[in-house]
């Protein structure tokens, strides 16, 4: 955090990073039924165009999926934690001085 000024930080590396459990499990879909592609006839090119392809699927899935199942399960654990504190825990927290929330 203390890197913000970084070139290697930046929001492509920090969605990476969101988007990474998602990753990965959906890379094993993703390998297992995108065919190989054999677009040039050349074993290296067929594998390197294979490969963004692989990478590019499964960035888009795993992104919808951070963002439609991970997000929302996210909000409704806090939401759960917020509803599970005591009131009590609350009041004693705000007498002393603390922020509670």
């Amino acid at each position: 955090m203390y890197w913000r000024s970084s070139p290697l930080i930046g929001r492509p590396i920090v969605w990476i990073g969101k988007i990474s459990y998602s990753a990965y499990f959906v890379h094993f879909a993703v390998l297992h039924f995108l065919p190989q592609l054999r677009l040039t006839g050349w074993p290296v090119a067929d594998v390197a165009s294979t490969y963004f392809a692989v990478v590019i699927v499964t960035a888009g899935i795993s992104s919808l999926t951070y963002l439609i199942i991970e997000k929302s399960m996210i909000r409704q654990g806090n939401a759960l934690i917020a509803a599970r504190r005591s009131p009590r825990r609350q009041l004693d927290a705000q007498s002393e001085g603390n922020v509670v929330g």
